[in-house]
């Protein structure tokens, strides 16, 4: 297990907590309740796609894949073959971005929906980098709610261990934003779903985050 996470790391304590709870593990697929993925959309690098269910108040990560260089036909293809009973997908908003060598220019939601990637949330684009860290806070919070499979989340639970702030070799200190390397896929990809799902909770009053209600 990477029990000493890298300097800087964005999610360190976050991680260390599942460890110290034994909350990376085995963590089953439950066929009774629906399976959310959590997307990055890569367009010459890497797709990242978290498998997510939301069981008895907690959150588990049971299944990451990711591929570079392919089209939304092999992914739809990855997920009819894992089997799981689909709720959401959670994609970010270049999901919108049209692709220009698709017949009629269609968006990539657009060719996703038609592939049987459904129903697609846009997660809206942050709008700077004091959202980006708002968003960064939120996926905090959803870690310490969730419970992560050590062995099929594997290179999702490496990258989330390595995603950190990028180093300022001028001021010899860290800077505001975030290393873009290997890691950032999966972390961008775990970012979006936990930023677009915790906004559909609290739209639908779930009991993800349960209102205090004040006595009268």
């Amino acid at each position: 297990a990477f029990e000493a996470s890298v300097e800087g790391a964005y999610y360190a304590k976050q991680m260390q907590f599942l460890r110290n709870k034994e909350r990376i593990g085995e963590v089953p697929w439950d066929p009774r309740f629906v399976v959310n993925t959590f997307w990055d959309l890569g367009m010459n690098d890497k797709m990242t796609v978290w498998f997510h269910q939301r069981v008895a108040g907690v959150n588990r990560l049971i299944d990451y894949y990711e591929n570079q260089d392919q089209g939304f036909d092999h992914y739809a293809a990855v997920l009819a073959e894992k089997g799981y009973n689909y709720g959401a997908h959670y994609m970010p908003h270049d999901v919108n971005v049209r692709d220009l060598s698709a017949e009629g220019g269609k968006s990539r939601k657009q060719i996703a929906e038609q592939l049987g990637i459904k129903p697609i949330r846009k997660v809206k684009k942050p709008r700077n980098q004091e959202e980006i860290m708002e968003r960064i806070e939120i996926t905090r919070g959803f870690l310490m709610t969730c419970q992560i499979d050590e062995t099929t989340c594997k290179k999702g639970i490496e990258a989330l261990d390595a995603y950190r702030k990028e180093w300022d070799t001028k001021l010899g200190g860290y800077k505001k934003t975030a290393l873009h390397n290997w890691a950032s896929h999966a972390a961008d990809a775990l970012r979006t779903g936990a930023t677009g799902y915790r906004e559909m909770v609290m739209n639908t009053q779930s009991e993800l985050e349960p209102e205090v209600v004040e006595a009268s």
